[in-house]
């Protein structure tokens, strides 16, 4: 997965995991991002910089397709920006 290239592919790859157990991924999956943003983030100066560098602003995937980590909506809904209207859980933007 670390080789893989591009996001959709690693994903392709987690779903040939064998033995895999849906519940153990639930409970641990928000400890396990941030754990590889953390590694992400600390490894990469440009990439830290723009992070720091939005401030106070909340972050969102701005995906209408993904309710778990991102706000299930477009950027350009005008619901998008305003967090009681989400219709996802913005994991990947939670503080």
């Amino acid at each position: 997965m670390l080789t893989a290239g591009h996001p959709h592919r690693a994903k392709a790859l987690g779903r040939q995991v064998r033995d895999f157990d849906e519940a153990t991924r639930v409970a641990r999956r928000y400890e396990i991002v941030v754990a590889g943003s953390v590694a992400k983030f600390s490894r990469h100066e440009p990439l830290r910089r723009f992070l720091f560098g939005t401030g106070g602003r909340v972050l969102v995937e701005a995906s209408p397709t993904d309710r778990i980590w991102g706000i299930g909506l477009t950027a350009d809904d005008p619901r998008a920006a305003d967090p009681s209207t989400w219709r996802g859980g913005n994991l990947l933007g939670s503080p």
